[in-house]
């Protein structure tokens, strides 16, 4: 047990030694340290171990706009809602991989948003919309409403706004 310990000390001992030494050495070096020489470094040619024709080579992504079968399938198991697995299950079912299929984009027919929208002026309310010029009228104005909000009981035949054609776009 005693010879243990005093291993351990030798050991620490010699670690410190070695430890004070080594910074003698390195210490004073980064006060001598100058800027490099950049003018007077010989030029020499870079190496590139990858051609250039081997540069342009696309991706499967890129070429077809899918992933690839078995990347596909492992993201679809590990996380079914990224975009990759979501293009692989419908590249799947579109029988684009058993057929070998060049690139397929998806194109979207519909209306625009912006299109949907009802934009324009709005339509004038009441009976006498001709004469308001855009005003709305006040509810003493209304025949089919009363002044507590209750819907008569008699409700009138033809309807006491005039709806104007949708606007063409």
């Amino acid at each position: 047990m005693r010879f243990a310990f005093d291993r351990k000390l030798v050991v620490i001992a010699w670690a410190g030694f070695l430890t004070g030494s080594w910074s003698i050495f390195i210490s004073p070096s980064p006060c001598n340290a100058h800027h490099p020489d950049y003018e007077n470094k010989p030029v020499r040619l870079h190496f590139e171990p990858i051609p250039p024709w081997l540069n342009n080579i696309t991706s499967f992504r890129e070429r077809y706009n899918r992933p690839r079968y078995f990347a596909g399938k492992l993201l679809y198991h590990i996380e079914p809602t990224s975009q990759e697995a979501m293009s692989w299950h419908r590249s799947v079912h579109r029988g684009y991989y058993a057929d070998h299929a060049p690139r397929m984009e998806d194109r979207y027919i519909y209306p625009k948003p912006w299109q949907m929208l009802t934009v324009g002026p709005r339509t004038p309310v009441g009976s006498a919309a001709g004469t308001d010029h855009g005003m709305l009228p006040s509810p003493s104005d209304t025949s089919d409403v009363n002044s507590n909000d209750e819907v008569d009981a008699n409700p009138p035949t033809e309807p006491s706004v005039e709806l104007l054609p949708m606007p063409k776009l």
